[in-house]
C-alpha cells in the first residue's frame, strides 16, 4: 500500500455516499439485522445482552458484503444478512467481538482507576436519572481511557472484513488492520474528522427540530439511519482502496 494523501479520507467519504445512491434500498436490509441486534442488547437481561453484542462483528460484514455487491452490480438480497454467520469466519467475528467488549472495559477501567469523583458521582446518583458533573480531571480521565482505546480500535478496524474475505487469523488480521490504520493515518484522520462534523450537523439540526415535537423527532431518525448507513460505505470504500476489493468469488 503506498501513502496516502489525507484528502483520500474526504473522498472515502464522498465515494460512500455515491455507493450508497445506487441501492439505498439495499443497505436497509443488514441495516435491519444490525437494528434487531441493538434492540436485543438493550432489552435483554443483561448476560444474554451481552452475548448478542459478541455477534455484531458478524453483522457488520453485512453492510460490508452488500457494499460490495452493489459495486458488482448485483441486487442485494436479504441473504446479506448471514454472510458474517457461515464458517469459517463466524467464530473468528465472535471472538473480534470478545476483543472489542475486552478492550472497552480496560478503557472504562481506565477512566475509574484514574478519577475517584467519576465514581463518588455514580455511587451516589439517582438510578432512575444520574447526572455527572464533568470536571476537567474528569475530563481528562475520559481522554485517557479514549487514548488507551486507540490502538485496539485500529487493530479491530479492518480485522472483520480481512477474516472474511482474505480467511485471515484473528491474530493475523489484527496485526494488518492495526499497521494499515497506522500507515494511512492522515486520510483516517479526515475521514474520521469528516464524519464527527457531519453527525455534529445532524445532531444540530436534530435538536432543532425536536421543537416539532413528536413528528419532528421522528422524521428526523431517517436522516440519522442514512447517515449510519453511509458510514457503512465508507468503510468498505475504505477497505477497498487500501486492500484491494474483494474477490467476486469469495465468499465465505
Amino acid at each position: 500500500m503506498t501513502n496516502l494523501p489525507a484528502l483520500t479520507g474526504w473522498h472515502w467519504v464522498k465515494d460512500g455516499f455515491a455507493l450508497f445512491r445506487q441501492q439505498p434500498g439495499g443497505m436497509f436490509i443488514p441495516f435491519l439485522g444490525y437494528l434487531l441486534c441493538q434492540v436485543a442488547v438493550l432489552i435483554l437481561p443483561q448476560p444474554l445482552g451481552l452475548l448478542v453484542a459478541l455477534l455484531l462483528p458478524a453483522v457488520s460484514i453485512g453492510f460490508m458484503q452488500a457494499c460490495a455487491d452493489i459495486e458488482q452490480g448485483k441486487r442485494v438480497l436479504p441473504a446479506v444478512i448471514q454472510s458474517g454467520f457461515r464458517k469459517p469466519a463466524f467464530p473468528k467475528l465472535v471472538v473480534l467481538g470478545v476483543l472489542h467488549l475486552v478492550a472497552i472495559l480496560i478503557a472504562v477501567i481506565v477512566v475509574f482507576v484514574t478519577n475517584g469523583e467519576l465514581v463518588d458521582q455514580l455511587r451516589n446518583a439517582d438510578p432512575a436519572a444520574p447526572q455527572i458533573q464533568m470536571s476537567n480531571g474528569m475530563a481528562a480521565s475520559i481522554l485517557l481511557g479514549f487514548v488507551v482505546y486507540i490502538p485496539a480500535a485500529m487493530g479491530l478496524f479492518f480485522s472483520g472484513p480481512l477474516i472474511y474475505w482474505k480467511q485471515m487469523s484473528v491474530g493475523k488480521a489484527i496485526f494488518f488492520s492495526f499497521f494499515a490504520v497506522l500507515r494511512a493515518w492522515r486520510p483516517c484522520v479526515v475521514f474520521l474528522l469528516s464524519w464527527a462534523g457531519i453527525a455534529m450537523v445532524v445532531s444540530l439540526v436534530r435538536i432543532a427540530l425536536l421543537g416539532l415535537g413528536t413528528f419532528g423527532a421522528l422524521l428526523m431518525q431517517i436522516p440519522v439511519m442514512i447517515v449510519a448507513l453511509v458510514l457503512q460505505c465508507s468503510l468498505y470504500v475504505s477497505y477497498r482502496q487500501i486492500f484491494n476489493s474483494p474477490n467476486q468469488e469469495t465468499e465465505c
